[in-house]
């Protein structure tokens, strides 16, 4: 089957015909997109765990009858101070802006929350400017108890990283309708997860959720400043912006997440 390439606008009319022509709402779509991001960053996970030497309370099997099940990383992640514990191998930080895109990010990391995984959640400005779909999952997100920190934070514990930990960071701060000039907090944001992928090397793995931040959908890069990721997970099609040669060193390997949006509807574009 031939990729399908859609521009930003027509992503936007396949979001709203979702809707009017099958009925899809875009809470599901974010939905879907949130978890496809979440089996991502599991995928990253239990990639290192399998080639890296891990703490003698890294993996804990629980016996369920007769079998050992592996049912994951260490409870002790769930304390308030886990992720400060020395004995702690992997992280893993979601940077959220306050759009669609951060209501990916929201998504993704209640799933990964679900699962008993290390995830804490970075806001880069004030929850109470989220709307619609990505306000009702901030919601879910405070109920169940994620880990929640804004941006200062953020960048207060990055010029203290430990290169023995491993990080893996999600990011959700812009999605492929960013043009014009990148501005705060954004820009503080990308800036300090470039900055953490630069002195952390090869222990940080950077999962952009959709686009990087800072590339444009259509045209790719747009200024000086964007997302190095190592994976970046589009949802449902491939966008020309990620497909420029200026955006090879941004975007590493490109995955395409089906999130729900019927294929007949992505086809009718071709």
């Amino acid at each position: 089957m031939k990729p399908i390439i859609l521009s930003v606008e027509q992503v936007r009319d396949v979001d709203r015909r979702c809707l009017t022509d099958y009925g899809i709402p875009t809470l599901l779509l974010m939905e879907n997109a949130g978890r496809s991001l979440a089996d991502t960053v599991e995928k990253q996970i239990k990639s290192l765990l399998q080639n890296a030497v891990l703490p003698a309370k890294a993996v804990i099997p629980t016996k369920v009858g007769s079998q050992d099940v592996n049912t994951g990383l260490d409870p002790d992640f769930r304390r308030d101070d886990g992720f400060r514990r020395k004995d702690v191998f992997i992280e893993i930080m979601c940077i959220c802006g306050l759009g669609n895109n951060g209501g990916d990010g929201l998504v993704m990391s209640r799933h990964l929350f679900q699962r008993n995984l290390p995830i804490r959640l970075t806001l880069i400005d004030d929850p109470k400017k989220f709307r619609e779909d990505a306000a009702l999952n901030f919601r879910i997100i405070e109920r169940i108890g994620v880990p929640v920190e804004d941006l200062s934070a953020f960048i207060k514990r990055m010029k203290a990283a430990e290169k023995q930990k491993r990080v893996v960071l999600v990011d959700a701060v812009l999605g492929t309708g960013f043009r014009g000039e990148l501005r705060s907090p954004a820009l503080e944001a990308i800036q300090g997860i470039n900055k953490l992928k630069e002195l952390g090397g090869e222990t940080v793995t950077v999962v952009a959720a959709d686009i990087p931040s800072g590339l444009n959908g259509d045209v790719g890069p747009v200024g000086s400043d964007a997302v190095k990721a190592d994976v970046t997970v589009t949802f449902a099609c491939l966008k020309p912006g990620l497909l420029t040669p200026e955006a090879n060193p941004y975007v590493g390997k490109i995955e395409v997440a089906d999130i729900g949006v019927p294929k007949k509807l992505l086809e009718s574009y071709l």
